[in-house]
Order: C-alpha cells, then sequence, then structure tokens
C-alpha cells in the first residue's frame, strides 16, 4: 500500500516537473502567510471596528470651554488679589518670614502707590537690613512664598570687605492689593 503511494506521487511530481513543485511550494506558503498574518490581523481590525462602533455610541463629551478672553483674564487676576483691608496680615507674614529665618527688621518704609483710576494698589515696602547672604536669601524666598501677592523689586547687597561674614542689604517688595472702595 505505501509502496502505490509514493509510486503515485513520483507519477504526479514527474507530471508536474520543477515549475510545478515550485508553484505548489508558493502555495503551501501563501496559505501558512494567510494563516499566521492575515487573518489574526483581519481579527484585530475586526475588534478596533467594533470599539469604533462603541465610541460612536457612547455619549458626547462635554464641551470644552472656550478660550478666556484678555478681559477675562485681567478680571480673574484682579479678584485673585488679597483686598487692601487685610494688607496687616500680609505684613504680618512678611515679618513671620524674617523671624523664622533669623533676620532683624528694624525699621521699614512703607509707601502707599496709589492710582485713584486704578483697580489695584500697591506698596512699596523697604527694609534695610543686615546679615548673613544666605539668612537674607531665605527670608526673601520665605516671604515671596508666604505672600502670593508679594514682589521682589529690587535686592542690594553691599560688603565692605570679603573676610565680612555679614552683608548690608536694602530689599524691596511691591505689595499687590485689591482696592476696595
Amino acid at each position: 500500500m505505501i509502496a502505490s503511494v509514493i509510486q503515485q506521487v513520483r507519477y504526479w511530481l514527474g507530471l508536474v516537473g520543477q515549475p510545478g513543485l515550485v508553484g505548489i511550494a508558493l502555495l503551501v506558503a501563501a496559505v501558512a502567510l494567510a494563516g499566521s498574518v492575515v487573518l489574526p490581523q483581519q481579527e484585530r481590525m475586526a475588534k478596533l471596528e467594533q470599539e469604533i462602533e462603541r465610541i460612536r455610541r457612547a455619549p458626547p463629551v462635554t464641551e470644552i470651554a472656550p478660550p478666556e478672553t484678555q478681559e477675562v483674564k485681567v478680571e480673574k487676576f484682579y479678584r485673585n488679589l488679597p483686598q487692601s483691608t487685610t494688607t496687616p496680615d500680609w505684613l504680618q507674614k512678611v515679618f513671620d518670614a524674617a523671624t523664622t529665618n533669623g533676620v532683624v527688621l528694624e525699621q521699614g518704609e512703607y509707601i502707599l502707590l496709589s492710582n485713584p483710576n486704578a483697580k489695584l494698589e500697591q506698596y512699596r515696602i523697604i527694609f534695610p537690613l543686615k546679615g548673613s547672604y544666605p539668612q537674607l536669601r531665605k527670608f526673601t524666598a520665605a516671604a515671596l512664598e508666604a505672600v502670593p501677592a508679594l514682589a521682589l523689586e529690587s535686592l542690594v547687597f553691599k560688603r565692605e570687605k570679603i573676610a565680612d561674614g555679614s552683608v548690608d542689604a536694602k530689599i524691596t517688595f511691591l505689595l499687590y492689593l485689591e482696592r476696595t472702595r
């Protein structure tokens, strides 16, 4: 029986010849490729199509707010400023930052920069200080962190001799406040 099957295979191979064998090999390779690559990709595409359909049926996403106008941004800015009636509270935070960092605020100059037509008030606060450079830097950073409406206008350091451990400084802050009418 096996001998007759082998004889039949030889007969057909003889009829087909070498070009036929190459064709059969290509046909087998095409079937293997279809089974290993094409079919899994078709399944993946079907899943993606299902996902697309699910997304299409999902309720719409909430609308994105339009970008803010310049006027809205300015209005928000003014709303976020502390009120001018809270000035002592904000100054206390500056004094607390000085105490925490070992800086003594013996005197200060407080100047109200006010424009009756403006929506904000500015206090220029000038502190002449003496201390080590790291102390003064830490105080400045702590004050700016504690008071969000505080800005550093200028910072001047002066040291008489290089060997001196302390420096003379003049720190000028601006405190921005919403004008209360």
